[in-house]
């Protein structure tokens, strides 16, 4: 909590990776350009998985929930976005890669991103031409976003979204507390069962068992309680126990944290590679 940069940076990670459990909110204090996201992963970063995140309260109009400048074969899944500044995820590889995977897919799917300001929700921007197989694919996703030009932007296949535009969230989607962090659904919410079939992703933000067919919309599915064995969790539910506590580092703001109420997340990466920005 509370970070004058990126939340995380990782760079270089080829095989095996896999990014889950972390809460990260009041990042980018110290406001400094292209040191702004709450997940930034560079070049090299690929065959990889980030799930299960919450990312929350960047600076307006500077910074990015996650940005990814990777090499592709990578997933995110599973994640909630909330206020990031800018957009809540941005996929842009530009610059000329070596060591693309054969089939350098990115996939977006059964996130809840809560997008402020003029910004999509999604943004893709794939230029490398060492990546030009690259297919990028958005479902499922729940979205605010204030982009006169639409929440998602550059997929190549985009099904099953529900947006909202003028960065509202609509009565019909029935979240639990979305004032206090809680993302999760009620019985009534018009994203339940509205899904795409075939993602692949078989459980949800709180490690609950999710459908293969006809899934909630969104990080959530319906009726699922806390259950993750990489959270601390002080919702209520049973749970396991909690990793000792880092010593706290000072706060380049003094922001308050804004996320009491929701289970705390605690790092569980037994390795951050920290890259060079490009």
């Amino acid at each position: 909590h509370n970070m004058g940069w990126d939340g995380i940076q990782l760079g270089c990670t080829t095989q095996d990776v896999e990014v889950y459990g972390n809460e990260i909110i009041n990042f980018a204090r110290a406001k400094v350009q292209y040191q702004a996201a709450g997940f930034q992963l560079n070049t090299g970063v690929m065959n990889a998985k980030f799930y299960n995140n919450y990312i929350e309260n960047g600076e307006a109009g500077l910074s990015v929930g996650i940005l990814y400048h990777g090499n592709g074969a990578t997933e995110f899944y599973n994640n909630v976005v909330v206020n990031a500044g800018g957009r809540s995820i941005a996929l842009s590889c530009e610059s000329q890669r070596s060591n693309v995977p054969s089939n350098p897919y990115l996939r977006v799917y059964h996130n809840t991103l809560i997008t402020e300001g003029n910004n999509r929700g999604v943004n893709a921007w794939i230029t490398s031409p060492d990546m030009d197989a690259t297919v990028v694919t958005v479902r499922n996703n729940a979205i605010t976003h204030g982009s006169s030009e639409g929440c998602v932007n550059g997929a190549d296949e985009e099904s099953n979204n529900e947006c909202s535009a003028g960065n509202s969230i609509p009565s019909s989607w029935q979240f639990n507390n979305a004032g206090a962090g809680d993302y999760s659904l009620k019985s009534g919410s018009s994203l339940r069962g509205a899904g795409a079939s075939g993602t692949g992703v078989s459980t949800d933000f709180n490690c609950g068992s999710r459908p293969s067919s006809s899934p909630d919309v969104g990080a959530y599915q319906f009726g699922t309680s806390m259950s993750c064995s990489f959270n601390a969790n002080t919702g209520g539910s049973p749970s396991p126990s909690p990793s000792p506590s880092p010593s706290p580092s000072p706060s380049p703001g003094g922001a308050s944290d804004a996320g009491a109420l929701r289970p705390v997340v605690t790092f569980v990466l037994a390795l951050i590679t920290v890259a060079l920005v490009i």
